[in-house]
């Protein structure tokens, strides 16, 4: 959904998506102009990240939608996001906006109604796809709108389908030996979605050295977080050796895995500007070439500065020879551990529910 709000993503449909979906916003007659907004994805602050942001250029308008699907909103998550809007700095917006998108467009269940609008995928996401398919050029991205719609469909009928068998999983355990027998099972299949995650990460890794590794690079992995592999953010990278003997390799990365942002692989380039060095490769037609390769996913720079996914860099001639070189062989790297987390993502939905009936059940 943001890779289709941003004007400037590989979907090559300039601001369409985005100004249909403003068109469409409860009280959008409120809303000054279409033009210039500013989209951003996974927006850091104090509590959290916003999933997406949106600000128009004339500052009098600004939008935050929390896209909610397979979870319950946490304790104080829309408050703490509203609390955001409120801040000082951005009171001067005239309109600030909390949208809480789910597939049916179901109340939060930890926040007053009033400070939120609920919209839905079965009818706000639909007809605002529905509305831009007349329009969009070329034939691939029409096919991607109707496989979105297609998937926002299964979408719902799964969520139907999910709430009853949970209500059919509360009936089973009702007695403490019920509960008792849940418990382990629910601590069973914590395990297993460990193991599984291991696997496909340990295999991945095993591939990408011996797809990638050569003399040119310097390989390292790394397990930023603590806890157990689920909760954990790994990156497996690769670094052009030579690039800045006085740069701590850490520091800048061509691509890397995160599991624990819906279990995205993501391919990134970027650099933190210590020295001050922030030169964009947004234009690089290295870059751009690479972006259409990975479908959209490569992360591009944001405007609100440095949050960890920007693409900077201080050797902008080097990354370009290295982005030409190993297209190919990144393209094909991405595609293996896709496949993989589709592997892993098909079971691992019916593990998490499983596991959350039961504890809830048993709490």
């Amino acid at each position: 959904m943001a890779h289709l709000l941003t004007p400037g993503e590989a979907h090559a449909q300039g601001d369409l998506f985005l100004r249909k979906f403003l068109s469409q916003l409860p009280g959008h007659e409120k809303l000054a102009s279409f033009d210039g907004w500013i989209v951003s994805k996974e927006l850091p602050f104090v509590g959290g990240r916003l999933d997406i942001v949106l600000q128009s250029a004339n500052a009098s308008a600004i939008i935050v939608v929390e896209n909610k699907i397979g979870t319950d909103d946490h304790a104080d998550q829309l408050n703490d996001y509203r609390s955001w809007l409120n801040e000082p700095r951005r009171r001067s917006f005239k309109t600030r906006l909390l949208l809480y998108l789910t597939p049916a467009g179901d109340l939060a269940k930890n926040a007053r109604r009033k400070i939120y609008e609920p919209i839905s995928y079965s009818e706000y996401i639909s007809r605002w796809l529905r509305s831009c398919l007349d329009e969009v050029n070329p034939a691939r991205v029409k096919e991607a709108i109707k496989t979105y719609l297609l998937t926002i469909s299964n979408l719902n009928t799964n969520t139907l389908m999910k709430d009853d068998l949970d209500g059919r999983i509360l009936n089973l355990i009702k007695t403490p030996a019920d509960q008792t027998a849940a418990l382990r099972i629910a601590r069973v299949c914590e395990s297993l979605k460990e193991k599984i995650l291991q696997k496909v990460w340990d295999k991945g890794e095993d591939y990408l050295r011996k797809k990638l590794t050569d003399e040119k690079l310097t390989y390292w992995s790394l397990d930023r977080a603590k806890g157990s592999t689920l909760q954990s953010r790994y990156w497996i990278a690769l670094t052009v050796k030579g690039l800045d003997e006085e740069i701590p390799q850490a520091q800048f990365s061509f691509f890397q895995f995160n599991t624990t942002t819906l279990f995205r692989w993501e391919l990134a380039v970027k650099f933190d500007g210590w020295r001050g060095k922030h030169e964009k490769i947004t234009a690089l037609p290295e870059a751009q070439k690479l972006a259409a390769v990975m479908d959209g996913t490569f992360s591009m720079p944001k405007k609100h500065g440095w949050d960890g996914y920007c693409l900077y860099t201080a050797d902008s001639k080097g990354i370009e020879r290295f982005l030409e070189d190993e297209i190919e062989k990144l393209a094909d790297v991405s595609d293996f551990f896709e496949a993989g987390w589709k592997k892993f993502q098909g079971l691992e939905p019916h593990l998490k529910r499983l596991n959350n009936v039961i504890l809830r059940q048993i709490r």
